[in-house]
């Protein structure tokens, strides 16, 4: 069985190609850095892509450098970031592509079992 989660896509950035993966470790890397569940940080950058608005900035920048980073361990923060955000649309749309490429998970609740119902 596959790994809901994961996605990859390439994208050529200045003459070289580069390869986003997001997996859980991307997620639990990213969660440092947002102080939330990443998990709710992709479903949050991914509905409003879905919608044609932008996802939070530190959203994107957590997301975006730990998905290149798994493959180009080299590449910094501030190297990732200013791919990102530069003029050439390539790295934002392999960035859209593994997010709306991939199944997050269903909630499941507060992890409280329901009480049995009294008869």
């Amino acid at each position: 069985m596959g790994n809901r989660l994961e996605g990859t896509a390439t994208f050529d950035y200045e003459g070289q190609t580069y390869r986003l993966t997001l997996n859980n470790r991307v997620l639990m890397d990213a969660e440092r850095v947002l102080g939330y569940s990443s998990l709710d940080a992709a479903e949050e950058a991914r509905q409003a892509l879905a919608v044609g608005r932008n996802p939070m900035l530190r959203t994107v920048v957590a997301i975006f450098y730990g998905a290149l980073h798994q493959n180009h361990p080299a590449v910094t923060e501030d190297e990732a970031i200013d791919m990102f955000m530069a003029d050439d649309p390539a790295p934002q749309n392999a960035f859209k592509e593994i997010l709306l490429g991939v199944e997050p998970p269903k909630p499941v609740g507060n992890g409280k079992k329901k009480a049995a119902a009294k008869k």
